[in-house]
């Protein structure tokens, strides 16, 4: 007989949340209407918060000789973060963009029910499933009026710091976007290189710069974490974080 007790794990509520990190990064670069629940060195005068999507702690522990340099960061540091409940892209995009948790900020998962809309997916801001699609729903539900609370960018920008958002092209002006990321200076990429260039260029400015990075996860899905193709991708998310360092 399946038990939950025996399967699902048990949150350890003692340690941060993945809500937490930009307020936190804002926090040490001395931005007003912050506070810093993770401990972080202050006076920062620019910082990137670097997600990659589809890597845990648990992948990375398992595949530590792919990714070297990342896992010296974490022998460093072995203090881990929830993602949260569900743990999947869109409520993990929105934690970190909102700095809340998604009983507060409503993005509950991949798919979520909107009272006038029914189900709806939040990556596409489509009616679910397919069979029902009704088009593009961002003019008759703006996501900045289903998830209305302020992002933490826009707490920045307002406080006087520079953000910009470094994520794919075609992620530009999406629903999920306009949700959760709203603020900063979007500014749209195809590939690690363009990446890589673009955060450096945004720190280098002084401001706070949210970098995503989705194909690790993509291949993930495709083929499998662990796989070939899987490990092939980490490594070279491994050179991303060279890059932005030197």
């Amino acid at each position: 007989m399946w038990h939950a007790r025996s399967v699902l794990p048990r949150p350890d509520h003692s340690l941060p949340h993945l809500a937490d990190v930009v307020p936190s990064v804002l926090a040490a670069m001395r931005v007003p209407g912050f506070d810093a629940i993770v401990d972080l060195p202050g006076d920062r005068s620019g910082a990137c918060v670097l997600l990659i999507d589809g890597l845990g702690t648990e992948l990375l522990d398992a595949h530590a000789e792919d990714a070297p340099v990342l896992t010296e960061l974490r022998e460093r540091d072995r203090r881990d973060v929830h993602v949260g409940f569900p743990s999947t892209t869109a409520a993990g995009l929105a934690a970190i963009g909102t700095g809340c948790r998604s009983g507060e900020h409503g993005m509950v998962g991949y798919t979520f029910r909107l009272p006038e809309a029914g189900v709806i997916n939040a990556l596409r801001w489509r009616a679910h499933p397919a069979s029902r699609d009704e088009g593009d729903l961002r003019l008759a539900f703006p996501p900045e009026q289903v998830q209305p609370k302020p992002t933490a960018f826009q707490r920045a920008v307002t406080a006087g710091t520079t953000v910009t958002v470094v994520s794919g092209a075609e992620f530009s002006g999406s629903g999920l976007t306009r949700a959760v990321l709203r603020g900063g200076q979007y500014v749209g990429v195809h590939a690690l290189g363009d990446l890589a260039a673009e955060v450096r260029q945004a720190v280098g400015g002084g401001g706070l710069c949210y970098g995503y990075h989705g194909q690790l996860d993509m291949l993930g899905h495709l083929h499998g974490p662990g796989s070939l193709a899987w490990r092939m991708q980490l490594r070279q998310v491994v050179r991303l974080g060279g890059g932005l360092g030197g």
